[in-house]
């Protein structure tokens, strides 16, 4: 597995509490052009499972604003779909203007309303033990759709991440964790997959 820790082992990187997120602006990503790709793939990488599987439930673990929950809704017959996100300043303008269920928690310590399909898009890569999540996730969830950058190393980074995956380095995040990978696809910056717990 290539996968890097980005920080002290043993320490809790400030950017990875709630605290940290408190005073953060919105995270529109959907609206952000080289975020957008790598949105519209999740969304079809959702509703693929949901077909295929017979599945009718999503949670998004991190859903920032809510725009990947927006691009399912879009779509007929709707998912019943859900996302929670850390960042109180995503919340409000996720339900007033997306017009999707946002919520404010935590998922890493958190209750969480689980759903038959997970999604963590850019959100492993932000977590102390990303590790742990994925087995929490495998847990509850039949399927996992995540994203996270695919070319970033030590020294190379988004400061405020503290992990780094490469592709083979972030398969093995998913098989390892009980889930069998059924597609992993890349575009420009960012790898997306789709796990299916075994």
């Amino acid at each position: 597995m290539t996968a890097w820790r980005l920080f002290e082992e043993g320490t809790i990187p400030a950017w990875t509490t709630a605290e940290w997120y408190a005073g953060r602006d919105r995270a529109p990503h959907v609206d952000e052009a080289v975020h957008r790709d790598r949105l519209d793939i999740a969304a079809r990488m959702v509703r693929h499972a949901a077909r295929e599987l017979g599945l009718s439930t999503v949670a998004d673990l991190g859903c920032g604003d809510g725009g990947l929950l927006w691009l399912l809704d879009q779509v007929r017959p709707p998912l019943d779909a859900w996302g929670y996100d850390l960042q109180q300043s995503n919340v409000g303008p996720a339900v007033a203007e997306r017009g999707v269920d946002v919520r404010y928690g935590d998922v890493v310590h958190g209750e969480v309303e689980w759903a038959e399909i997970a999604v963590a898009t850019e959100m492993l890569e932000h977590l102390v033990d990303p590790h742990a999540l994925v087995r929490r996730i495998a847990e509850h969830s039949r399927v996992l759709v995540a994203s996270s950058p695919h070319t970033e190393r030590p020294g190379n980074a988004y400061e405020f991440h503290t992990w780094a995956f490469d592709l083979e380095g972030y398969h093995d995040l998913l098989e390892q964790s009980g889930f069998e990978v059924v597609a992993h696809e890349t575009t420009d910056m960012f790898q997306v997959i789709t796990g299916v717990r075994r």
